[in-house]
């Protein structure tokens, strides 16, 4: 199975949600690349054989527009007759960036400066037992007044949790 792919670099932080990407181009139209996943293939994190290219080995960033996803990838591997190895793995904030903008969540309480954990007896959430990441959001349609001064926590819980009873 062939794929079509875009090659690209950027320098952000892969925990950005959006993101700079400069895509490869040829005479101003984005180029590209065709390739083949080796054998045994995982969506989440395929390896890509395709022609060499020293645009490539300069970039870091993939799309395949046959899975919808971006992917990042670090240290190409050269291979024997003009072709070279990328081993990858999915930007999931990037892939799904459009869903995560339009989610709607439960924004908790708390006073500055924010702790890193909140606890809130209105909404249970057992802190110690789920990974708390600190996110940075626009304020579009001006719901703080403070916003610019605020932090904001979000959390994932996986589709297990049972909240506590009160």
């Amino acid at each position: 199975m062939a794929l079509t792919v875009n090659i690209g670099k950027t320098f952000d932080d892969p925990l950005k949600l959006e993101k700079n990407i400069t895509w490869i181009t040829d005479s101003g139209t984005t180029k590209n690349f065709s390739c083949k996943p080796t054998d045994n293939c995982d969506i989440l994190a395929p390896t890509l054989i395709l022609g060499y290219s020293a645009d490539i080995v300069s970039n870091n960033y993939v799309y395949i527009s046959d899975w919808k996803r971006y992917y990042f990838y670090k240290d190409p591997q050269i291979l024997t007759g003009g072709r070279m190895a990328l081993n990858l793995m999915v930007d999931v904030l990037y892939s799904w960036a459009s869903f995560v903008r339009n989610s709607e969540g439960i924004i908790i309480r708390a006073t500055l400066p924010a702790p890193t954990m909140i606890p809130d007896s209105q909404y249970p959430l057992l802190t110690s037992e789920r990974r708390i990441q600190n996110a940075v959001f626009s304020n579009p349609n001006g719901y703080f007044s403070n916003a610019a001064d605020s932090s904001f926590i979000l959390t994932t819980l996986s589709g297990d949790y049972v909240p506590p009873t009160p």
